[in-house]
C-alpha cells in the first residue's frame, strides 16, 4: 500500500542512498528531497536548506508530507524533530535535547563514566593552561572539540607537541568557534575502529550490519581527518556476538538513561568504537546514520527499511519486530573528494561520470555535472566477498574523472 509522502532532508551521499532506497519502496507514494544534490532530477528536489528548520516545516506542510527522514546532525540538534512533532508530522531522529549525545562530547563522556560504558580515559578543559597541564601530566594526546565540527574536530595527535598545538588551535585560535570553546582530552587507544548503527525507539535497539570507515585523507591513514574517505561492510573481525554485546552494554544503558531524563532517544544511534585487546571501547556517539558507512550498509539490507524507520518514531514501536534482515553480500564504497579538501575545496570542475554505482554528495547541475563540495560522491561496488566488492568499486572509480579528483587507493585493502 502506497501511503507515505516522504521528505528526505540533507544533501550528501548518505541522503542520496536513502532517497534511492525509498524510490524502490512499495509504501512510498510521493518522494521529495531538500536541498538534495546533482544526483537526482530537479523534479524531486526542493530548494530549502537543511539548516532552515522553519522552512522545512513549511515545506512538509505544503507538500502533505507524513514522514520525514533527516540525514545530517545539524537540523536534529537544531530541533527539527521537535518542530515537526508539534505539527503531527512523524520524523526519524532524536529531539534536540536527545541529540546532545552527539552535540556535546563532554555530555556523552560523563554519562559513559556514570553508566559504566567502556571508553577511553579522559578529561576536559575550557582553558589552554588547564589543557596543557592535562596533556603534560596525563599524556592524553587525542584532542576533540566538544561541539559539532562536521567530522573535523578531532585530532588524534602522535606526540605531546601535536596535542598541545591542537589544544591551542581550538582554545586560543578558536578555529572551530564556539564548538571548540571546550575540549575533551583522551588517552590514545590501540586497535581497529568499527562503526555500529542501531535503530532505536526510546526503549529497544535493532542492529544494522557493522561497517568500517577511513577518516584520514591519504593512504595509510596519513594526513588530517575528514568526514570519511571510504567504507566497507561486512567486517570479518566483528562477530554477531560482539554486536549484541555492544547493544546490551553500550546502547541499552544509554536508552534507559535518556528515558529516565524524559528525553527518550529515537532514531539512529551510531557507536564509533575501537576494538581493543580489552574489548570494544566507545570513541563517540553520533545521533544519525554515518556517512560514508550508510553507503555500504543500506544496500545490504534485505527488506524495506522504511518499516523499521517508521516504527522507531513511536516509543516502544520496535517491540516484537524481527531483527533487520541482511544480505550475505559485501559492499565497498570509495569517497571521491576534490582538491583542497578537507580544507577549502576547489569547486566548479566539470565531472565525467560513466557509472550508476555512485551516490552523489557535493555535486550540482549547471551546464553539466559539476563539483560543488569537498566530498563529491561515493562510488561503490558489490560482490560476494569484500575483495570482490573492492575490485568492482575501484573498477567503477576509474569511470569517473574531473580535474582535481582525489581518492584513497587502500579502502578495504586489509579487511
Amino acid at each position: 500500500m502506497r501511503d507515505l509522502n516522504t521528505l528526505v532532508v540533507g544533501s550528501g551521499a548518505r541522503e542520496h542512498t536513502f532517497f534511492r532506497a525509498f524510490g524502490a519502496s512499495e509504501r512510498i507514494q510521493k518522494l521529495i528531497w531538500t536541498p538534495g544534490n546533482g544526483g537526482v532530477d530537479h523534479h524531486y528536489r526542493r530548494d530549502v536548506s537543511d539548516s532552515d528548520v522553519d522552512g522545512i516545516v513549511r515545506l512538509a506542510k505544503d507538500e502533505g508530507i507524513n514522514f520525514v527522514m533527516i540525514g545530517p546532525e545539524a537540523p536534529l540538534v537544531g530541533g527539527l524533530v521537535d518542530r515537526l512533532k508539534v505539527e503531527n508530522i512523524p520524523a526519524f531522529g532524536p529531539t534536540g535535547r536527545a541529540a546532545q549525545l552527539e552535540a556535546s562530547k563532554i555530555f556523552t563522556k560523563t554519562r559513559c563514566k556514570r553508566l559504566g560504558v567502556p571508553t577511553a580515559d579522559f578529561d576536559f578543559a575550557g582553558d589552554y593552561r588547564v589543557a596543557e597541564k592535562i596533556i603534560k601530566e596525563r599524556g592524553f594526546t587525542v584532542v576533540k572539540a566538544d561541539g559539532l565540527c562536521g567530522g573535523k574536530g578531532v585530532v588524534p595527535a602522535s606526540t605531546e607537541e601535536e596535542a598541545l598545538q591542537a589544544a591551542h588551535d581550538m582554545l586560543v585560535k578558536k578555529i572551530h568557534g564556539d564548538a571548540g570553546s571546550k575540549i575533551v582530552l583522551e588517552e590514545r587507544l590501540s586497535g581497529r575502529e568499527c562503526s555500529m548503527m542501531f535503530i532505536c525507539d526510546g526503549v529497544h535497539a535493532l542492529a544494522l550490519p557493522p561497517a568500517r570507515d577511513y577518516k584520514r585523507i591519504f593512504d595509510g591513514d596519513k594526513g588530517p581527518n575528514t568526514g570519511g574517505m571510504g567504507t566497507y561492510s561486512p567486517l570479518p573481525d566483528v562477530s554477531p556476538e560482539m554486536v549484541e554485546d555492544v547493544r546490551t552494554r553500550f546502547i541499552i544503558p544509554f536508552l534507559g538513561a535518556m528515558a529516565e531524563r524524559r528525553e527518550p532517544f529515537h532514531g539512529c544511534l551510531y557507536a564509533g568504537l575501537m576494538l581493543t585487546n580489552e574489548g570494544p571501547k566507545l570513541i563517540e556517539f553520533n545521533v544519525r546514520f554515518g556517512d560514508p558507512e550508510t553507503q555500504a550498509v543500506l544496500p545490504r539490507i534485505a527488506c524495506d527499511i522504511i518499516d523499521y524507520l517508521l516504527a522507531s518514531v513511536t516509543f516502544g514501536g520496535l517491540r516484537g519486530m524481527k531483527p533487520i534482515p541482511v544480505k550475505a553480500s559485501a559492499v565497498v564504497g570509495v569517497t571521491l573528494a576534490t582538491k583542497g579538501y578537507p580544507g577549502t575545496p576547489e569547486k566548479g570542475a566539470l565531472i565525467s561520470c560513466h557509472t550508476n554505482s555512485v551516490y552523489h554528495a557535493g555535486t550540482a547541475r549547471q551546464d553539466g555535472l559539476r563539483v560543488a563540495g569537498g566530498r563529491v560522491m561515493t562510488v561503490y561496488g558489490e560482490g560476494e566477498t569484500v575483495q570482490d566488492a573492492r575490485d568492482h568499486a575501484y573498477e567503477n572509480v576509474r569511470k569517473v574523472n574531473w580535474n582535481g579528483m582525489h581518492y584513497r587507493t587502500d579502502i578495504a585493502e586489509k579487511p
